[in-house]
């Protein structure tokens, strides 16, 4: 009995570290220019987690623990070089595993995305018919589920004769190009707080 304590008190010890600190994550997700090149979508996945640690992390580095998801969608003034729009879509409760936004294009005004994932906890298995989908439309009254529309435009490059624009991402933003001769130059960063702002903001 002396003898199991000690593994006791070390197993419970290892089960109360199960959790690492805080983390938070911003990564562009994908961009969409309008037809006239004016303006760009841009839609960011956010997430503040804990990975798992001790008995957590076996065997395969474990499941972390997802604080918070949410979509963050902005809207670009390309000539202005300014975000003009800018808003938050927290991830729904049935799209919580493998919650993934992305754009799915312009149709007019309007700029569209959509959200896939499962319903259940982190680490549930989602894959194949269990991958629910969910279609939103941004525009100036905000963000509003609905049903995906046709003719949808989805680029990110425009070129009209000698004018040529074309936005990629970065991990630490987004960048720019304005002609094919030069290299691409920083437009959008993250912030302290995985926000992205104008580039001169800095």
């Amino acid at each position: 009995m002396c003898c199991r304590l000690p593994v006791l008190v070390l197993l419970l010890q290892l089960a109360a570290c199960t959790y690492g600190p805080v983390k938070e994550s911003g990564r562009v997700q994908n961009i969409a220019l309008s037809a006239d090149g004016n303006l760009a979508g841009i839609i960011v996945k956010y997430e503040r987690f804990r990975d798992a640690v001790g008995v957590n992390a076996f065997p395969n580095g474990g499941v972390p623990q997802i604080l918070e998801q949410r979509a963050d969608v902005y809207i670009v003034d390309i000539p202005g070089g300014e975000i003009s729009y800018e808003a938050s879509l927290p991830a729904p409760e049935d799209r919580q595993v493998s919650f993934n936004p992305w754009l799915i294009g312009w149709r007019g005004s309007d700029l569209y995305f959509q959200v896939t994932g499962c319903q259940g906890k982190p680490g549930d298995e989602c894959y194949g018919d269990l991958i629910g989908q969910t279609f939103y439309r941004v525009s100036p009254g905000g963000i509003s589920q609905t049903t995906r529309p046709p003719e949808l435009l989805l680029i990110s490059s425009h070129r009209k004769d000698s004018e040529f624009l074309s936005l990629g991402s970065e991990s630490s933003g987004v960048s720019i190009r304005r002609s094919i001769s030069v290299r691409a130059v920083p437009l959008l960063r993250f912030s302290e707080n995985h926000k992205l702002v104008a580039f001169d903001h800095f």
